[in-house]
């Protein structure tokens, strides 16, 4: 079982439109973390789990490339085709989920849902957001990091490398251009396109049948051929970081390590760091001290949040929170933290970040007055999240607190342990590195 303490951040099944509950980051501790974790897998995300999609967004580069900027749907946002492209990826692989295998597919329950009811996939029932939780918004970073994609969304050397080697080994001469068996399948995927742009919505005619069973048995998000498996490896070692933990996460003893500490990334990192460069270990190290810093933050909160929730519906006085052993040994040891954070971080650019965000924490004090300020910089945090803040956790009467109603669930004591709080990748490039066979034990 894998530490639920990690923290990342997720977007529900229900994607809400903007309230303003804040259920996300409630110390202001992700963005240092995410910065270190970009700059050790550039472009890699959380939430990206199938590297086959990169091939899938190529294809549909190749489908879309003579289209103009100025086309778009027939519906009141103006989706665009790469969008109407999507709802066919999830849309088809959303009916053959069960034949495929498991994989994660962004947007299916908006997908099942539209099914349910018997309505058409459009820009109304779809994703609020598709350029960040669909498929192409959560792999759009990692297509221009390996340059699977121009700036300008445009097909690049090397999608246009990918989607030859995909061609040639799904015998499909002629999809990216020429005459073939191909062509077939791509003048009938563009045609369902442009009916579907012309309706404002995914037609369901058009050999939809033919065209799920394309997507399929050609794009299903575990079935990468071999040469395509090669050169989708070839294009995350581009990046020397990505490298180096790429090939440190191929050694069958780092696999075991991951399996026998349920996947705690610090113990896997400590390992790591003997086998690697020196500016690499010192990322590491920077990750190891942030991380140790937020832990300790995160656990206070947790802690206290954890006390009112014992106490629901009643006021928890300041002394009865700061009444607890570990409160203490965190106050003497934060400061100290603090200046090894700041001293480790710089190297990577983000010392000023961390001092502007946690300067507050920078010099010793009592654990009541050390409390007070882990309260008041979460409500600090809260009210500054764009784009017009977000309610506090928790209400504050003269040094007496409550938890508010829809944070109670949240509410779980810290774990105490040298771990991390934040996610780095790792749970993605294992994903990948397993469907990629790169990983034969997994």
């Amino acid at each position: 079982m894998l530490d639920v303490n990690i923290s990342l951040p997720f977007l529900s099944k229900e994607d809400p439109e903007f309230d303003r509950e804040g259920s996300i980051d409630p110390l202001g501790l992700y963005a240092v973390a995410d910065s270190l974790g970009t700059r050790l897998v550039p472009g890699v995300r959380e939430r990206q789990k199938n590297p086959r999609y990169l091939t899938a967004i190529v294809a549909g580069q190749s489908l879309l490339r003579d289209y103009d900027d100025e086309v778009c749907a027939n519906d009141k946002v103006g989706s665009e085709p790469w969008q109407v492209y999507e709802w066919m990826i999830v849309d088809a692989l959303a009916s053959k989920r069960e034949e495929l295998g498991k994989f994660v597919l962004p947007g299916v329950d908006k997908v099942l849902t539209a099914s349910k009811n018997k309505t058409p996939l459009c820009a109304a029932n779809y994703l609020k957001t598709p350029n960040v939780f669909g498929i192409h918004g959560v792999y759009r970073l990692l297509m221009k990091k390996l340059r699977l994609a121009n700036n300008d969304g445009e097909m690049s050397q090397n999608s246009v490398e990918l989607v030859n080697v995909w061609e040639n080994e799904r015998n499909l001469k002629g999809f990216f251009g020429g005459h073939g068996i191909g062509r077939k399948y791509a003048d009938r995927l563009r045609r369902k396109i442009d009916a579907s742009l012309s309706a404002g919505y995914l037609v369901d005619k058009h050999k939809t049948r033919r065209i799920r069973e394309f997507f399929a048995e050609h794009l299903g998000p575990l079935d990468t051929g071999t040469n395509e498996r090669r050169h989708l490896i070839k294009y995350l070692k581009q990046d020397l970081n990505r490298k180096i933990l790429i090939e440190q996460l191929c050694r069958k003893d780092i696999w075991e390590l991951w399996q026998s500490s349920c996947g705690s990334e610090r113990e896997l990192h400590q390992k790591i760091i003997r086998s690697v460069d020196d500016e690499f270990s010192r990322l590491l190290i920077a990750i190891d001290e942030y991380e140790y810093f937020a832990r300790m933050l995160h656990d206070v909160f947790y802690d206290s949040l954890y006390k009112m929730k014992k106490r629901i519906g009643r006021y928890v006085d300041l002394n009865e929170l700061a009444d607890n052993v570990s409160l203490n040994d965190i106050c003497d040891k934060i400061p100290e933290q603090y200046s090894k954070v700041c001293e480790t971080v710089e190297e990577f650019g983000e010392q000023t970040r961390f001092y502007q965000n946690f300067e507050c924490f920078s010099e010793k004090m009592k654990s009541k007055d050390f409390l007070k300020t882990v309260f008041a910089h979460h409500m600090k945090v809260q009210q500054n999240k764009p784009p017009n803040g977000r309610n506090a956790w928790i209400f504050n009467s003269n040094d007496r607190y409550i938890i508010r109603t829809p944070y109670i669930s949240r509410a779980c004591e810290g774990i105490h342990q040298r771990q991390y709080v934040h996610a780095y990748r790792t749970n993605s490039l294992l994903s990948f590195l397993i469907d990629l066979k790169e990983i034969s034990w997994g």
